[in-house]
Formats: C-alpha cells, structure tokens, sequence
C-alpha cells in the first residue's frame, strides 16, 4: 500500500491529527484520517509520541476500511455481474481463459477484503492494548510506583 502520511499535534489541547493519503489504481486519492486526544486525567502525561501513534492506528483502520469500501467491494460485484452474465451467454465455456482469469481475480478481491478486515481486527486489538499499557503506566506513576 503505497501511502503518505501527515502528521498534526496541537500542545494546547493535547489532540494528535494523523491523515494517510493512500492512490488508488484507478487514480482516485483516498484519506485515512485518525485522532487522539489527550484525557484530562492524563494532562500530565501529554505526549505528542503518543497522540502521534494512537492517531496513526486510527487512521490505518480508516483508510483500510475506505479501501474496503470504495476499491474492492466495487470490483467484487463488477466482477460477480460480468460472470453472471456470461454465465447466461450461448457461448459460455466454463474452461475458457476468460471465465477462469474472472473466477481467479475474483477469489483474489474477496481474499483480500477477508485479509483487510483480519488486519482491521489486528491493529484495533493493537490500539487497545498499547492504550491499556499506557494506562496501567499513568496509574503506577500517580500512585508513585514507578
């Protein structure tokens, strides 16, 4: 995935802002947007390290989830409509290149959405877990157990 990346943090408020800027093949621009915000209870602890990396995984499930919706769910049903078609056609053949190369490309895009919703699980168990250990840490330093 061939993506840029833009970063925003503001001190003030302890708010991170990442966006991923990801072309598609079909030259269309589509933008992962992600934000983090620093809990009053943690002002303390403000770090724009930490906004930077909670708003990254937030804009890597945005932008994955777009990918899903404006890039390979489309292809998957142009793909299903073309081989309905043809599928009615008086000159099917089952074993001809074109009706494989179709059934191929279109196990490839569900095989990819499936992939990209496994991932989309992954980074949030990530998210959450990176934000627990955070948490327990802020916990031990206010009570002094550092």
């Amino acid at each position: 995935m061939k993506t840029s990346i833009k970063e925003f943090w503001r001190e003030d408020t302890g708010s991170a802002r990442c966006v991923l800027i990801y072309k598609t093949a079909s030259g269309i621009t589509l933008h992962g947007v992600g934000t983090a915000e620093c809990h009053p209870d943690d002002s303390a602890f403000m770090s724009q390290l930490t906004g930077g990396i909670i708003a990254e995984y937030r804009a890597e499930i945005d932008l994955i989830k777009k990918i899903n919706n404006y890039e390979i769910k489309p292809g998957i049903v142009a793909l299903k409509h073309v081989y309905c078609t043809m599928l009615h056609s008086t000159h099917y053949n089952p074993k001809s290149y074109e009706a494989i190369r179709i059934k191929k490309e279109l196990a490839h895009l569900m095989d990819e959405l499936e992939e990209n919703k496994n991932t989309i699980k992954e980074i949030r168990a990530t998210l959450d877990k990176y934000i627990q250990e955070k948490d327990n840490f802020y916990k031990k330093v206010k009570r002094g157990q550092n």
